[in-house]
C-alpha cells in the first residue's frame, strides 16, 4: 500500500494516469494508506500528551 502513491505520482506526472481500474485501485490505496498515516499520528500525539 506504502508504494502506491509513488507509483501513481509517477503516472501523473508522466501524463499516463487514466480511469482504469489499475489507477483507480492505485488511488483507492494511496488514500487508504495517507489516512491510516494520519490516524496513527494522531494516536502518537495524543498518547505523548501533546
Amino acid at each position: 500500500m506504502h508504494k502506491a502513491w509513488p507509483e501513481l505520482l509517477k503516472r501523473m506526472k508522466a501524463g499516463k494516469a487514466t480511469t482504469s481500474s489499475k489507477d483507480r485501485q492505485l488511488v483507492v490505496s494511496s488514500r487508504t494508506w495517507f489516512c491510516l498515516y494520519l490516524f496513527e499520528h494522531q494516536c502518537v500525539m495524543i498518547s505523548s500528551g501533546k
